[in-house]
């Protein structure tokens, strides 16, 4: 049985999916919990993963271990991968807050839609990089 690499905290919606392709929309605000490394040799380096938004000049917030960081600039279907600060991660669980410049509810951009959920980001392929501690 392998580790989770991460753990999906509040502002989260279910996976959803359309052929071979599978992700999850954010809302306004959610966080991603990333375990404590099983040796402590393997420092948590980067959490990684593709986003998408409909909305146009949208940009990501992040809170990384207490640690603010420089807002991501998000582009349609682009890789993020936000360099997690030194300690986060490792000997201990760490926190990361993810919080979307702009949202939209999809019934109030076409009359047909009966979602009325805040969208904000599609995420797929979230992951964690580690890398070993220098010796």
């Amino acid at each position: 049985v392998s580790e989770p690499e991460v753990f999906l905290g509040g502002g989260w919606y279910p996976i959803e999916e359309s052929g071979d392709t599978r992700w999850r929309w954010m809302s306004d605000a959610a966080t991603v919990e990333i375990p404590a490394a099983r040796e402590p040799s393997a420092n948590a380096a980067a959490l990684i993963f593709d986003a998408a938004s409909p909305v146009a000049d949208q940009t990501l917030s992040v809170i990384a271990c207490d640690v603010v960081l420089t807002p991501i600039p998000v582009r349609d279907g682009g890789a993020i991968r936000i360099e997690l600060p030194a300690g986060c991660g490792t000997t201990r669980a760490g926190t990361v807050a993810l919080a979307a410049g702009h949202a939209f509810v999809p019934a109030e951009r076409d009359p047909a839609s009966s979602d009325r959920r805040r969208l904000a980001l599609r995420v797929a392929h979230l992951t964690v990089e580690r890398a070993s501690a220098p010796r």
